[in-house]
């Protein structure tokens, strides 16, 4: 049904979003905003 094809998919975006913030906790990853400019170093 609709109804459960809605909360499966917030459930699977709401794990996404913490899924990510505990890989970038975890391994300490730059935004991505910072890494698309690539040319700078990491510490300026």
């Amino acid at each position: 049904s609709l109804e459960h094809f809605v909360s499966s998919t917030v459930s699977w975006v709401r794990a996404s979003i913490e899924f990510d913030k505990w890989l970038v906790e975890r391994l300490g990853i730059q935004p991505a905003e910072d890494k698309t400019e690539g040319e700078e170093p990491a510490g300026a």
